[in-house]
């Protein structure tokens, strides 16, 4: 329960409210810090009175925020604000896309935005040791080209490296996602030692472009990678003709 030191200016409504502005009420609180992780929410009854809201509404709105993680509902105990962690945006986004209708390549065409806009910004923020670091990496992946297996993991640490070196924490959670959700494919579309190839060359493309410091050029050379993936990717489903997500 929260402390009497810590009283928590929940807000009133005048007249009868959705549950979306209880649940944004609670949201802006835990934005500006007034609720922190760990804190119990007054009981229902009371919380109801303090915001003078139905308590239909409000128990609509506590459901809403316990079903995103926000609050932990327990049984005999209460409400209590939970410790929100990057891993569990990232969980719940992907279990969205997962069971979403979308097709493989609605999610190619996705992660193909989204690097090229990772790429430019990793064009300007990338350091001299993290250049030094990738390029020591994409040298190791040119002497993986007979192990499937240990390419492609060495291709997703390549990407997951890049929107680290983006400096945007936002973009580098929704990357994670979309490379989690594409491995199966993409190592189906790495089968062929020419694949590997052409991917090894595409890397040190990109990582030469890096190293002018120019983005322009950076995106030029992550979209001929993405162009190059796409047209493998087109050959697979072509192949099997298959659709979803190919996880």
């Amino acid at each position: 329960m929260l402390s009497d030191e810590k009283r928590i200016n929940f807000g009133t409504f005048e007249t009868e409210v959705l549950p979306d502005r209880i649940i944004d009420r609670i949201l802006d609180l835990i934005k500006n810090r007034q609720l922190q992780p760990g804190d119990k929410l007054p009981p229902e009854r009371e919380l109801a009175e303090i915001m003078q809201v139905g308590r239909q509404t409000l128990r609509a709105a506590l459901r809403a925020l316990s079903a995103m993680d926000v609050i932990d509902i327990r049984r005999s105990s209460g409400a209590y604000i939970t410790d929100l962690k990057p891993n569990t945006f990232i969980e719940r986004l992907e279990f969205m896309f997962r069971m979403s209708e979308s097709s493989i390549i609605e999610l190619f065409e996705a992660r193909s935005a989204l690097e090229v806009t990772i790429i430019r910004l990793a064009a300007s923020r990338i350091t001299p040791a993290e250049f030094e670091q990738l390029q020591t990496h994409t040298n190791k992946m040119a002497e993986q080209l007979d192990s499937l297996t240990a390419f492609s993991e060495s291709d997703l640490e390549f990407h997951r490296m890049l929107s680290q070196f983006s400096r945007n924490s936002i973009l580098a959670q929704f990357a994670e996602v979309i490379l989690k959700l594409g491995l199966e494919t993409r190592h189906k579309t790495a089968e062929t030692l020419e694949a590997r190839q052409q991917a090894t060359r595409d890397h040190q493309a990109i990582v030469a472009a890096l190293a002018t410091g120019d983005p322009d050029l950076a995106a030029k050379a992550m979209l001929a990678h993405m162009n190059t993936a796409k047209s493998n990717l087109e050959q697979l489903l072509s192949k099997t003709n298959s659709e979803g997500f190919g996880v």
